[in-house]
């Protein structure tokens, strides 16, 4: 028996469905998509840049489009599909936050637009559909990715496109639909080429709903395989360097896994709307398959595959992927299976499930997820930005106005292509990379004499440490910058130890600090020169 449990869906359904049909549903869904709309602007451009969205920017500052095609290939391991539609984006508007993130903006308020049509493709309910439509205006991992200059937010929006029209062929054949599937497939890889997992989640659902019809499934896949392959190739140019890009601390054991995994679900939101959905099913009694609908098996399959897939590699590749970043790829499957939990109560649209029992998930659900999810962003940091201010901009401007002849500047920019600049085996375009936050601020027409920290804590790149700082005290004074946090372990990062460095062996003295959100700025002077007064 297939997953799907819902009856065959009625010819008049089988249309486009991309509006309710009632001036209600209607209403509501205008309202959902501009909640969805303001809480998505709302802050968007306020922070500055946080180090993953200099990368992007260093990709898109070459001076022509083909530099930045080129560019994203050596650096970034990723198709050069989104960066080339930032590039776009910087050409008109100029390059600043508003203009690189733009473009995700764009794309996150155009996956409310599409989740309505997915979501009546899925469940064929319009009022399941609003509901979860709901779940996807309020959830703040998608808001988050709707304001950061990264693919993220392009390959949801494709992802749910490729799931729309594979829900629409599991409905009824169509040569157009299956052009669209492939092309939004096709897309979704090459937005962000761990998005490729989807493939693997629509083919486990197809062997489980068993479809009476396998020839056009066999041709799709054929024509899939060849559109994705040209990507393979710069995929093995990644998975050749992997172990200079594992970045993420080994696991500690499943809990360790499972922690972001549940940040994803919100487990605490979680928890109470499906207590109060199983309150609301109790009272009402009705069948259980009416909240799975035709296709609800997708969310719990869009859920699942990457699971197990994120459990397994570390296993044959050595990589921990237990991360956000890649956990992404299955945010959409958290409103649908939000939506099955809060159409629990509801029971076929012809019983009209009655009173307010019914709503009760959905009450819920939006008080939790505000008290939990929504506020603590907005009180502690006035939007929904994860990451603290990094002030890389501040930083060196502060820098470049106190630069003298023979100072040189410390950076850790938190790139993992650091370690092959510090061994001295980092090509050009790489060096340029790691230092744009750097070089971005820094004027140009003056020198400014800089060199590298090590990304890594080990053996080795201690001793470069204490190498690069013997050299450093050379220098007239020592302006060090990068990031000031703790590690997972409690100890401090390489910038202080270098800043120890310099004072225990080589009798510096720092004369001026300052902190620009987690980026922090030191000035060292050697002990012979005479007290910094320009601070």
């Amino acid at each position: 028996m297939g997953i799907d449990l819902g009856e065959s869906e009625p010819a008049s359904v089988t249309g486009m469905a991309w509006l309710p049909a009632s001036n209600l549903g209607r209403a509501i869904l205008a309202a959902l998509i501009v909640v969805g709309g303001s809480l998505r602007i709302h802050g968007f451009s306020d922070h500055g840049l946080w180090i993953d969205e200099y990368g992007t920017w260093w990709a898109v500052a070459g001076p022509s489009w083909a530099d930045c095609w080129n560019r994203v290939l050596e650096i970034h391991g990723q198709s050069p599909l989104y960066y080339l539609i930032v590039r776009f984006s910087i050409d008109v508007l100029g390059a600043n936050a508003a203009s690189l993130r733009l473009p995700s903006l764009v794309f996150g308020i155009a996956l409310l637009a599409i989740a309505y049509p997915f979501a009546r493709r899925v469940f064929r309910d319009e009022r399941i559909a609003l509901l979860a439509v709901a779940a996807f205006a309020l959830n703040d991992r998608l808001i988050y990715y709707s304001q950061e200059a990264r693919p993220y937010s392009l390959a949801l929006l494709l992802a749910v496109c490729s799931f729309h029209f594979y829900a629409t062929l599991l409905d009824r054949d169509s040569r157009s639909a299956r052009v669209w599937h492939v092309l939004a497939t096709a897309l979704t890889y090459y937005a962000h080429y761990f998005f490729g997992i989807v493939v693997l989640v629509q083919a486990v659902h197809l062997l489980a709903t068993r479809p009476r019809r396998w020839r056009p499934w066999v041709a799709t896949g054929v024509v899939l395989g060849v559109s994705l392959a040209p990507g393979l190739l710069q995929l093995r140019t990644v998975f050749a360097r992997r172990d200079s890009l594992d970045w993420i601390s080994e696991p500690t054991g499943w809990l360790s896994f499972l922690e972001p995994v549940g940040d994803l679900v919100a487990p605490v939101v979680f928890a109470a709307t499906g207590v109060s959905a199983l309150l609301g099913w109790a009272w009402h009694r009705p069948a259980l398959r009416d909240a799975l609908g035709a296709h609800g098996g997708i969310g719990i399959c869009w859920f699942a595959v990457p699971v197990f897939i994120f459990s397994i590699i570390p296993q044959f590749v050595g990589i921990n992927l237990a991360h956000a970043r890649y956990l992404v790829v299955m945010a959409p499957a958290i409103p649908l299976l939000y939506a099955v939990l809060l159409a629990m109560p509801l029971g076929r649209p012809s019983n009209h499930a009655p009173g307010p029992i019914a709503l009760l998930p959905t009450l819920v659900f939006g008080i939790a997820t505000i008290a939990f999810r929504i506020v603590p962003f907005v009180s502690e940091q006035g939007d929904f930005w994860w990451f603290y201010q990094h002030g890389w901009d501040d930083a060196v401007h502060e820098i470049a106005e106190g630069f003298e002849p023979g100072d040189l500047i410390l950076y850790r920019t938190h790139f993992v292509e650091l370690d092959q600049v510090v061994r001295g085996e980092a090509s050009a375009v790489t060096r340029e990379f790691v230092e744009w936050p750097i070089l971005a601020h820094l004027p140009a027409g003056r020198d400014f004499a800089r060199r590298a920290l090590p990304y890594s804590d080990n053996r080795q790149t201690r001793e470069i440490l204490r190498s690069t700082m013997h050299d450093a005290s050379k220098a007239r004074r020592i302006w060090l910058i990068g990031l000031e946090v703790d590690d997972p372990n409690g100890q401090r990062f390489i910038l202080h130890r270098a800043i120890a460095i310099a004072m225990q062996h080589h009798g510096m003295k720092i004369v001026r600090r300052r902190d620009f959100g987690l980026v922090r700025m030191v000035l060292l002077r050697g002990p012979r020169l005479q007290p910094d007064r320009s601070g």
